[in-house]
């Protein structure tokens, strides 16, 4: 039996599994900790090479490893990808491929299709794949971009509450259910509340939209209006880059994939392309994407 390794290594857990290539089954998989090379390249190489030994050990030593395609979170930023590589290769005999943990997404969802796959969770990006071509658009982080993020939402959540406060409204029920989330007790104390959360923790308001349905007028509005606005980001991306009478779509992350109220303004929004459009959601780990990209490797 032969087998490869996808490694899907972020910025808080990395998991490793491994997979029949001819089955497509899952055989061992484990998860250890964070695999972001910008933040902690040291430490992502020692739990990425621990967890790559330990996968291995679990097979038969007469059973051959094709490949081991590690997608990371902050590889195409860490400019050490030669370094790493080398390092790895000093542990494995076996093929190692490193790319981007949007690629490997982008290979899981879309299993090697060409298309754009729309990642929208606590960050935003595009990455697209045409043949042997890829794009990306977006993704520059919570300053600069992530238009349709968590984060985004979250901090339009936060808005609204100072909002109404400015037009000498009551507080609504979402407004309420964000303040208490933030612990906040004084309305003029909410900014620099915000100002002292990460990232993640700002992303995190969204939690109030499990019980504030899509269907009430004022999360429904903010909802949409975010998906719109990222909507708009891939129209751009678009029309500067293809004229496919057809478009095909990968979606991650938990605003786009979660969220039906966001899901459907986009979509919608997009439809102005005047495009066919397919969609593909997560139907399996992100590490199968290694599986994909053995496939698609195999027919070149």
């Amino acid at each position: 039996m032969s087998y490869v390794i996808g490694v899907d290594a972020g910025g808080t857990k990395t998991e490793v599994t491994s997979y029949n290539v001819e089955t497509e089954e899952e055989q061992a998989t484990i998860t250890v900790g964070a695999g972001n090379f910008i933040e902690d390249m040291d430490g992502a190489l020692v739990r990425i090479i621990e967890g790559i030994k330990t996968v291995k050990s679990q097979h038969d030593p007469s059973e051959k490893c094709e490949l081991i395609l590690i997608g990371a979170a902050g590889l195409n930023a860490s400019n050490e990808e030669a370094i790493i590589l080398e390092k790895l290769q000093a542990e494995f005999a076996d093929k190692i491929v490193l790319t981007g943990d949007g690629e490997l997404a982008h290979y899981a969802i879309l299993k090697g299709r060409d298309g754009e796959l729309i990642i929208a969770g606590t960050g935003s990006v595009i990455i697209s794949k045409q043949g042997n071509k890829w794009a990306s658009y977006g993704g520059w982080g919570p300053l600069l971009g992530d238009e349709g993020s968590g984060y985004r939402l979250g901090l339009a959540l936060a808005k609204n509450c100072l909002t109404e406060y400015d037009l000498n409204l009551e507080p609504s029920e979402l407004s309420q259910a964000v303040l208490a989330h933030l612990k906040c007790e004084d309305i003029k104390t909410l900014p620099g509340i915000v100002r002292d959360l990460t990232k993640p923790e700002i992303a995190s308001i969204t939690q109030v939209l499990i019980d504030h349905p899509d269907d009430e007028p004022i999360a429904q509005d903010i909802v949409s209006r975010e998906a719109q606005i990222f909507a708009e980001e891939y129209m751009t991306f678009y029309e500067m880059t293809y004229t496919y009478e057809e478009i095909f779509l990968g979606l991650n992350g938990g605003i786009i994939v979660n969220n039906e109220t966001f899901l459907q303004a986009f979509i919608e929004k997009i439809q102005e392309l005047g495009v066919a459009i397919g969609l593909a959601f997560p139907d399996s780990k992100i590490s199968k994407g290694a599986y994909y990209w053995y496939v698609e490797s195999l027919n070149k």
